[in-house]
């Protein structure tokens, strides 16, 4: 249900830690079921789920944040992966991918997730933003350092 789904996204924006977490990972097995009222088609309709989506969208990228603070980049890849397919040019999202990335393949993997936000953008007309481009530069260069 749509206003339970909001509820809990409600909810987990005061919660914190692994309370909140579980109350993300609660909202989005309801908006994995299926789109919302798949058999009817109107502006409403489609208006509703363009803020639902977004909403799913938030959702993700917080529980994505939550994983890589308590060391699981490789969930957080997952639930992010899964946060661009909805919404490929969300730059947040790119931004923890290249995150997660960092912990789990070092500056070449950052390098290959920036080719794949540069083409997924660009598919869209848009170019990656200063702060997509600090970031993966900021990852990449105290990642060479560290091998170094």
């Amino acid at each position: 249900d749509d206003r339970v789904f909001e509820g809990l996204v409600a909810r987990a924006r005061v919660e914190v830690g692994c309370r909140r977490l579980d109350t993300l990972r609660e909202a989005l097995v309801l908006v994995d079921a299926g789109p919302y009222l798949p058999e009817l088609d109107t502006a409403a309709i489609a208006s509703r789920r363009r803020d639902l989506d977004e909403l799913e969208a938030e959702a993700r990228t917080d529980l994505a944040r939550g994983l890589i603070e308590i060391g699981d980049p490789a969930a957080a890849r997952d639930v992010i992966r899964a946060a661009l397919r909805h919404d490929p040019v969300r730059e947040d999202a790119w931004q923890l991918l290249m995150r997660a990335e960092d912990v789990l393949g070092g500056p070449e993997a950052v390098g290959r997730v920036l080719v794949e936000c540069r083409d997924s953008l660009a598919r869209a007309g848009l170019e990656p933003c200063a702060n997509t481009l600090r970031t993966a530069e900021r990852l990449r260069r105290v990642g060479i350092a560290a091998s170094a």
